[in-house]
């Protein structure tokens, strides 16, 4: 438990320690749960009304006012998104995070540099923690957005996603030794 705020305050401590015991569960479960949440609270509180308007805005189709209408009337609503979102978010991230492991450990083979996929497993899990910050931003900057949202007609979910608040793992691997240059 001491590595969940030490990776934010000592991170190569938190590092070297995975590298001899990798361990993934608490922050993979921990990203899992911050993105659910985050499309959650996303579609829970966006106007559905602009939000299909917008969907159908944005597919780029030109439509007629009955055709809009009706294509509303068989989309979900954004409750239904929300709950059918926040899963697929969190299993996406753990997809991801494996896919990555994989690369990482495939790269580890390439250039003479061992790696275990667990231990890749561990280091990109671990690398995700900002993800938390940028959940928690979410859910405290929302109340300001939401407020500018409604003066604008609504906000796409894309506008809030923070970008860049991840380490990117190859300089974490470099500058913490897990490869060689």
């Amino acid at each position: 438990m001491s590595q969940l705020l030490n990776i934010f305050l000592e991170p190569a401590k938190v590092f070297s320690e995975l590298r001899e015991k990798p361990n993934f569960w608490l922050p993979l479960l921990l990203s899992m749960a911050s993105m659910a949440a985050v499309v959650l609270f996303y579609f829970m509180t966006v106007d559905s009304n602009w939000y299909l308007d917008h969907a159908l805005l944005a597919s780029g189709k030109e439509m007629s006012a009955a055709e809009i209408a009706q294509a509303k009337q068989v989309m979900p609503g954004t409750r239904v998104m929300g709950f059918f979102g926040a899963p697929s978010a969190a299993l996406g991230i753990a997809i991801v995070s494996a896919i990555t492991a994989l690369y990482l450990m495939l790269a580890g083979k390439v250039t003479a540099t061992a790696i275990s996929f667990k231990q890749a497993f561990s280091l990109v899990c671990w690398a995700n923690m900002p993800m938390l910050l940028g959940a928690l931003m979410d859910r405290i900057g929302r109340r300001p957005l939401a407020i500018a949202g409604t003066l604008s007609g609504g906000l796409v979910l894309s506008s809030l996603l923070l970008a860049g608040n991840n380490v990117p793992l190859v300089v974490t691997l470099v500058a913490l030794g897990w490869a060689r240059l």
